[in-house]
């Protein structure tokens, strides 16, 4: 039974070192319409270095190791090092592919990441590489074990197509494996799920292989993209307290617009992004109605309901000793929330009050 070897999940594009694993990402390839058409070769890349592994993979994959070490290119002949290889040949055109070598129990991972901004849901993923083998152990059948992600985590047609290298054979002569076009179909990809695979060295009993993969092809299909669809929401806010909330839309809208009603005072919205934001200066309720749009157009209206409640606050001023008789004096109270005091005498035969000026 094969075993499925733990994924790390690359989150930063930036190199690190943690707990002796090497780490390398361009992040995620975000789809934002279908049908999507990736096309890979590996002839720019050149892992000698942390830096250079990075700057030369192809957009949408990372690689990373249990303990890496960086090759630079090569053909599988020579000391075989374990680490990283571009494997391939220079002439009479760069031909490289995105190779490992396993050493002791050490692990190699390559690791392709999308994200599916289409606003609507891909269903099927039609697939091809090639498999390639360019230093032979003499050992066993070393090669990649490869596993779904997010999305495609459990799909175990995808999970099967593994390869087994050859113990036997003469280093520096490529054999290739193609992977015949396959195509995923009845898959349930929604919008903003993430989705990809892995492809993890197999470290067998003796010296490993030297594998590779090469041209990579990858073309996603789903259903018609639709309109937004806003879901109506109650947002509670309170005065003097920064307020923000977001509509929730479906549908990936390039914009929101508000068709009825006023915004509690203080509050605005990013018509791009469906943010409300900004900080309540009074106590209110209202309703409003918005839309959201995208490229196939606009949702239904939907209401937002508001609650403004009263901020917590308090108010501070000077003790005053004034005396019948006395000239007028100014009342000179603070509030804590920023928000202007006024004033009233509980007794106007004593003193009358006009704006923050007292008379006895």
């Amino acid at each position: 039974m094969k075993q499925k070897l733990q994924r790390f999940s690359l989150k930063h594009a930036m190199f690190l070192v943690v707990c002796f694993m090497g780490l390398n990402t361009w992040g995620q390839v975000s789809i934002t319409a279908l049908p999507y058409t990736k096309s890979d070769n590996f002839d720019a890349y050149f892992p000698q270095t942390a830096t250079d592994a990075t700057n030369t993979l192809p957009a949408g994959w990372s690689l990373s190791s249990t303990s890496a070490a960086y090759n630079g290119r090569g053909t599988g002949t020579g000391t075989g090092a374990g680490g990283f290889y571009a494997y391939g040949v220079a002439t009479p055109t760069p031909n490289y592919s995105l190779g490992a070598l396993p050493s002791s129990t050490n692990t190699h991972t390559y690791k392709l990441s999308f994200v599916n901004n289409t606003g609507t849901t891909i269903t099927s993923l039609k697939l091809s590489w090639d498999y390639q083998q360019w230093r032979y152990g003499g050992a066993n059948t070393s090669g990649w074990d490869l596993t779904g992600t997010g999305a495609l985590a459990s799909n175990t047609t995808l999970n099967a197509k593994d390869f087994s290298g050859v113990a036997n054979g003469t280093n520096g002569v490529v054999s290739n494996t193609p992977v015949a076009e396959f195509t995923l179909t009845g898959l349930n990809i929604a919008a903003g799920a993430s989705f990809g695979m892995t492809w993890v060295t197999t470290n067998l009993s003796g010296a490993d292989n030297g594998v590779s993969i090469d041209n990579f092809n990858m073309t996603a299909t789903g259903l018609p993209p639709v309109a937004p669809v806003v879901t109506g929401a109650t947002f509670n806010g309170t005065v003097a307290t920064a307020f923000s909330q977001t509509i929730s839309a479906t549908g990936n809208p390039t914009s929101y617009t508000l068709l009825t009603g006023t915004l509690p005072a203080g509050l605005s919205l990013n018509t791009t992004t469906g943010a409300i934001t900004g900080t309540p200066t009074a106590v209110s309720s209202a309703s409003v109605t918005v839309k959201a749009t995208n490229t196939v157009g606009d949702s239904d209206p939907a209401t937002i309901n508001f609650n403004i409640g009263k901020g917590n606050q308090s108010i501070t001023f000077a003790n005053v000793n004034k005396q019948y008789g006395d000239a007028d004096f100014a009342l000179t109270g603070t509030s804590s929330s920023g928000l202007a005091v006024s004033y009233s005498s509980s007794n106007p035969a004593v003193a009358t009050i006009s704006g923050t000026t007292v008379t006895i």
